[in-house]
């Protein structure tokens, strides 16, 4: 680790290829089976998915969080009822990796599907990894989720000042910010990672209730401490 830094590359993947393969409801067209299996495995010699996680300090003044890394950060309830008690944690990004933008579709929807499905299992593995290596630098199991723009009261345009406290992030794993502050490649996400002994979710707070990436049921008395709103990103 330097500088509180970890840059996790090389992270083995594998195509879960049956997943592919019932998703796109295939499982009775061998042939169609077949064609899968052989973008995949062109697809899996590809994949780099990566992640970048640096220890960060916490700055507290009167119970709300002041700073991050020694960078001033705007008021918000999300990070003062999370990080209270918090004094460091690990903020984090994590990518599919820009490799797969290279497979091959031939500009066919079809296989642009395929390719979408790879390389959100591709973030998958890279967040389980980021996520093994927060929890032993933490020193614990549990751990929970600060997302910019999983809630209002911690907006997506914060996504540019946790690159800030990382440092370098388009550098060392090639993910970029865009004016709307979303990351490319879009199968990235990024968070601010913190020891917790209580349960917490994004989605606890947030009132899209029919989200298909909802993790956790809503919890009205969480929503009316928080304010109310839906997620702008799912992350």
């Amino acid at each position: 680790m330097e500088n509180g830094k970890i840059i996790l590359k090389d992270i083995p993947f594998k195509v879960d290829l049956y997943s592919i393969v019932k998703t796109c409801a295939a499982e009775e067209d061998d042939e169609l089976v077949a064609e899968i299996a052989e973008f995949a495995e062109k697809a899996e010699k590809l994949a780099s998915p990566k992640a970048i996680l640096k220890l960060v300090d916490i700055t507290h003044s009167e119970e709300k969080v002041t700073a991050i890394a020694g960078i001033p950060c705007n008021d918000s309830v999300v990070l003062n009822n999370n990080l209270k008690n918090i004094e460091r944690a690990v903020a984090y990004v994590v990518t599919c990796g820009t490799e797969l933008d290279a497979v091959d579709t031939e500009y066919d929807p079809l296989k642009e599907y395929w390719l979408d499905l790879i390389k959100l299992q591709a973030l998958g593995t890279s967040r389980k990894c980021a996520t093994d290596k927060i929890k032993e630098i933490l020193g614990t199991e549990k751990v929970a989720h600060l997302n910019p723009g999983s809630l209002p009261q911690w907006p997506i345009s914060e996504q540019q000042s946790l690159f800030e406290y990382i440092g370098e992030v388009s550098e060392n794993i090639g993910v970029t910010l865009g004016s709307s502050y979303l990351m490319t490649p879009l199968k990235s996400g990024s968070g601010i990672a913190f020891t917790t002994e209580v349960h917490y979710e994004n989605c606890m707070a947030c009132t899209k209730l029919n989200c298909p990436n909802r993790r956790a049921p809503f919890n009205e008395k969480m929503a009316e401490e928080y304010g109310t709103g839906n997620c702008s990103n799912n992350m």
